[in-house]
């Protein structure tokens, strides 16, 4: 079992019928967790077998598919085995390989906005 934590900015239309559409596909596959969708966006955090959790995110991006592209890479997992993700993004492309090699580090533009802080490295 994997946890992964995840969220996009983007206008979301009609946030009830995406999480009428949603539920069920979390449901089917067992995933535990709490997923937040608002006019705003989609906010959470899922556990659940890792093939289940790729496919329950490829779904979710093909909903999302007006939105920019975004690649969230993970590369680690912390001591409570939550996923560490680095979330890349460019801004009018929608190759996954150009997106990693040359997008635009989100993390780090939220802590220079001053959106966050880093916490207890």
């Amino acid at each position: 079992m994997k946890i992964v934590s995840f969220y996009r900015f983007t206008a979301v239309s009609d946030p009830a019928k995406l999480q009428a559409d949603f539920q069920p596909l979390c449901e089917e596959h067992g995933f535990l967790g709490t997923v937040l969708i608002a006019e705003e966006g989609v906010n959470g955090t899922l556990t659940g077998g890792e093939k289940e959790l790729q496919s329950i995110f490829r779904w979710l991006e093909k909903e999302l598919a007006r939105s920019s592209f975004v690649i969230v890479r993970t590369h680690k997992s912390d001591k409570y085995d939550r996923y560490l993700a680095d979330i890349f993004y460019l801004p009018g492309n929608n190759d996954p390989d150009t997106v990693t090699a040359r997008g635009r580090y989100l993390n780090q533009e939220i802590l220079d906005h001053g959106m966050a802080k880093v916490w207890g490295e």
